[in-house]
């Protein structure tokens, strides 16, 4: 039950020191929303009618569960990365109204299901890792079709590759990933375990003699040595070339040379 209602002068009050400071998004997180949402509510919707410019995202919205720092951050994380995702979504429905696209589309989540753009809007944080969920999901789906349902699912990158468990045709799902530095997503979220080694990733010594991969990267331009691009950093893709396991026959069906003697 709600022992003390919300102050409304009060959250005025924060919201305008916080905008004089320069902020433009707020994540709004009170102890025990998870139980009732009321409160949280209220200060969103006095927020949204004082403050129509800011954007603002409350924790029983985004995950409601009982432990208040992964509820606080998980939210704090889905007002981050609101702006970039509303301006590209905005653009690219745009330009898909531009060139005759007439039908709805929809965004893959870090579930490995679909959300439609107003929901990846309001909630983008979903979004994380959607990108390897999403080759994932294509495995499985591919996997069924051969009768292959239990897969080990491998996307490697120009940074990093991902690795992933599929038994009996379903992905494995958690309800919570780490992303760097140790920061916590509790939302439902297709397993994915990456490392930093992709195509790109620069091979190199430390001081102590030991042999490192990433996490720089060579990038697309230059990208490996063996492109012949200007790159001069052993890559990953160099040492492959070397052992044989690519050849200078090259990739993209020869449309990309591959130079030895540069790797």
């Amino acid at each position: 039950t709600v022992l003390k209602e919300v102050n409304e002068p009060a959250v005025v009050a924060v919201v305008e020191e916080m905008i004089s400071k320069g902020v433009t998004s707020i994540a709004v997180c009170l102890l025990n929303s998870y139980v009732n949402p009321i409160n949280e509510q209220k200060i969103k919707e006095i927020i949204v009618r004082s403050f129509p410019a800011l954007q603002v995202s409350i924790s029983s919205e985004i995950s409601p569960i009982i432990r208040e720092y992964e509820r606080t951050i998980v939210t704090i994380i889905n007002e981050y990365v609101r702006p970039k995702v509303m301006s590209h979504l905005k653009t690219l429905n745009e330009e898909l109204v531009n060139h005759g696209f007439e039908n709805e589309f929809e965004i893959v989540q870090s579930n490995g299901g679909v959300i439609s753009p107003d929901v990846a809007i309001e909630q983008p944080v979903r979004l994380i890792l959607s990108g390897p969920a999403g080759g994932v999901m294509g495995a499985s789906y591919i996997g069924k079709q051969l009768n292959n349902l239990n897969l080990i699912t491998f996307d490697m990158g120009g940074t990093s590759s991902d690795v992933s468990l599929v038994r009996e045709g379903r992905p494995e799902i958690s309800k919570e990933e780490e992303i760097e530095w140790n920061v916590p997503i509790s939302l439902p979220m297709v397993t994915v375990k990456t490392i930093g080694a992709g195509g790109g990733s620069i091979v190199w010594v430390d001081s102590g003699g030991v042999l490192k991969v990433g996490p720089a990267s060579a990038g697309s331009k230059p990208g490996p040595a063996c492109y012949g691009s200007g790159g001069t950093n052993p890559t990953v893709t160099d040492a492959h070339l070397l052992m044989g396991r690519l050849t200078e026959k090259g990739l993209l069906d020869g449309r990309l040379t591959l130079n030895k003697e540069l790797a």
